[in-house]
């Protein structure tokens, strides 16, 4: 089963580009905290950086609405990719694929109450790509909301947490 699951924080906006064939991409890195305990009692916390790359309606979503310092939940699954330079060296990377982010509560704060629009929570947000008062989401069905993916699977089969 290759299944990832991470909570943390955009180190920098989405870079969003479109494929050859057009279906849009989005690739960002997300810093996720994890601690230990020394030998000798101590907690230590280390980040790791970890590049995501979303496709379709899904990358359109995150490049519209996360930025840098966004709070994210990822839901993915571990890839390996390799390339030659024209220097003729081979190069490595792995990324998670996603499709599905969310938002986890308390990332977001409300302007006003019935039709108002969220934006993320942080003091003296000066964020211009809030969500509209009405109509339908930007969101893909999947973007946020537990369901099939676009691989034909549930990624949610078997998880605890939803």
């Amino acid at each position: 089963m290759n299944q990832v699951e991470i909570v943390g924080n955009l180190t920098k906006d989405p870079v969003i580009k479109a494929t050859n064939t057009g279906k849009m991409m989005a690739r960002f890195s997300v810093a996720v905290d994890r601690s230990y305990t020394t030998l000798g009692g101590e907690t230590k916390t280390l980040t790791d950086f970890i590049t995501v790359v979303a496709w379709g309606q899904t990358a359109e979503a995150a490049g519209n609405y996360l930025k840098k310092g966004s709070r994210v939940f990822v839901l993915g699954r571990y890839t390996n990719r390799t390339w030659d330079t024209p220097e003729g060296i081979r190069k490595y990377i792995t990324e998670v694929n996603t499709n599905f982010i969310a938002c986890p509560l308390g990332s977001w704060e409300w302007e006003g109450k019935k039709g108002g629009k969220p934006k993320p929570a942080s003091p003296g947000n000066q964020d211009k790509r809030n969500f509209p008062a009405n109509g339908p989401s930007p969101f893909p069905s999947n973007f946020g909301t537990p369901g099939e993916g676009p691989d034909g699977m549930n990624p949610f089969d078997g998880n605890p947490f939803m």
